[in-house]
């Protein structure tokens, strides 16, 4: 990030520059400039759509063509207003040379993307996510969810290769911290092969049928075929493949994680989609939509028998440094939710709720969770060692949030939590109540904490059953029916604070 900060100043100090020297350029600009372009009613400016998502600022990814059709493709060193109040973009260009000075009102809104679609792979990233979180890493391309979404593939400074789902990360905060390295280049020393065998057996290699293999991304299959194979200095498997969205026909080129190398198989299937869809492409015509078909779960391999409280104490003590950061929270909550009805109210959280969810046995406090079934949990690490999670199966989470299985104790580490069926677990760092709190002010990071907690799972259940997510857990939770919040209703604790919900 140093780099970044080296441009950003840069871009500060170009602002510096001489007040009569600086309009004196932008009137020269503004002479030499076609006049601008009247747009149609109703059709959005570039700076109206780039102020959307935040607005340009030093670092931000920018790809757009001229009013003349000229392309311009780089990262914006700065912005700045002429004297007669028009807006000019200074764009360093991706492909080098010297930075291009654009004045806004001459570029096609028609051809503005957002700052996603012009990260190019390969590119040092960092964005925050709309609850705060920071993310950096290396860009690895957009990926299709399954369901109409898109995730932000990408690889963290540890080298693990994460997803962000990019419906709830700020673009307009996102930046580029250095140039574009070399894409889809093998390790100097390491030896491409022409074939391989995969993990379970089955030989695949770079040309004809053998080449098609389907693998899982993120809980999903998808046709895939691979570009190139080697061998890293400890002999293992590496394997670079274009990942197809039948649906949408966007390839992604990238490398395969281990985890989706060791799931992959031979696939006719895939075969026939890439087919399908090439010659979709070739005639002009969006290739017909197709599900995916869902991974099987698969038995995990867990240990024989959960950790102690000792053990589990231990392993947080290892995982969290020493004065790790942490804070603590027992005061009421407003969150706004939907209701059976399909209104929105404002829901009250208060620390006492936790007892209507120790009641219905959906609080697990000081437990490993090598012990959860199978469902989606809200989870806490607090300073004693402890691990707590509480069961939710709606969007109102009453008396199984952060905040009530806490129960007043200083938290290191919050977020959600997925164990399949196949004793698999996914987590996140997802919690308005404690993450955001920690990661504020530089205290961690979110590269920092989430390797923590990982290692701390990892230790529970086996690292090959663990895997951080950079996205909602919780997302797609049913709403209460009505007769639940009937249910509800019935509570003291409910109506308390919570009156207004039930009228």
């Amino acid at each position: 990030m140093r780099l970044l900060r080296g441009r950003r100043a840069a871009a500060r100090s170009f602002s510096g520059f001489n007040g009569a020297l600086l309009a004196a350029l932008f009137g020269a600009l503004a002479a030499l400039a076609l006049p601008a372009p009247r747009a149609e009613a109703g059709c959005a400016t570039l700076e109206e759509m780039a102020e959307r998502i935040g607005g340009l600022r030093a670092g931000t990814p920018l790809r757009v063509r001229s009013v003349r059709g000229n392309p311009y493709d780089g990262v914006v060193e700065g912005t700045f207003t002429a004297g007669d109040g028009r807006r000019i973009v200074v764009l360093r260009p991706n492909g080098g040379g010297d930075s291009v000075t654009l004045f806004l009102d001459q570029l096609d809104p028609a051809s503005f993307t957002g700052p996603f679609e012009a990260l190019e792979a390969g590119a040092s990233f960092r964005v925050t996510s709309r609850s705060g979180n920071v993310y950096e890493g290396v860009f690895e391309g957009n990926l299709p969810d399954g369901s109409g979404g898109t995730r932000i593939a990408y690889r963290d400074a540890s080298g693990r290769r994460l997803t962000l789902d990019r419906a709830r990360l700020d673009e307009g905060s996102l930046s580029v911290a250095r140039p574009v390295a070399p894409a889809h280049a093998v390790p100097a020393g390491f030896a491409e092969v022409p074939s391989a065998t995969l993990p379970n057996g089955q030989a695949f290699a770079l040309t004809g049928d053998a080449s098609f293999l389907s693998a899982e991304v993120n809980g999903v299959r998808f046709p895939t075929r691979a570009t190139r194979i080697w061998r890293d200095g400890s002999g293992a498997l590496r394997v670079e493949a274009e990942i197809l969205d039948p649906v949408t026909g966007q390839v992604v080129r990238r490398e395969l994680t281990a985890a989706e190398l060791g799931g992959a198989r031979l696939s006719g299937t895939s075969q026939r989609e890439f087919a399908r869809t090439t010659a979709a492409r070739r005639a002009g015509a969006p290739p017909p939509a197709r599900a995916p078909d869902p991974l099987p779960p698969v038995p995990a391999e867990r240990p024989a028998t959960p950790p102690t409280a000792a053990d589990r104490a231990r392993h947080v003590s290892e995982a969290f440094p020493p004065g790790a950061p942490a804070h603590s929270q027992s005061g009421t909550m407003v969150s706004p939710r939907p209701t059976p009805r399909g209104a929105r109210g404002n829901f009250v959280s208060t620390l006492a709720d936790r007892e209507y969810a120790v009641a219905a046995g959906r609080i697990f406090d000081d437990v490993s969770p090598a012990t959860l079934s199978p469902g989606r949990y809200t989870y806490v690490i607090t300073s004693d060692g402890r691990m707590s999670f509480g069961l939710v199966d709606d969007v109102w989470e009453f008396g199984s949030k952060h905040l009530n299985i806490a129960n007043g104790r200083p938290v290191i580490a919050a977020g959600e939590l997925q164990v399949t069926p196949g004793g698999r677990m996914s987590f996140n760092l997802e919690s308005g109540t404690f993450t955001r709190h920690l990661i504020a002010g530089g205290r961690t990071s979110t590269t920092s904490m989430s390797a923590s907690v990982e290692a701390v799972f990892a230790r529970e259940v086996g690292s090959s059953n663990v895997q951080y997510v950079g996205e909602s857990i919780f997302r797609g939770l049913r709403v209460p029916s009505a007769a639940e919040l009937a249910r509800l209703c019935a509570s003291a604790l409910f109506l308390l604070h919570n009156a207004a919900m039930c009228n």
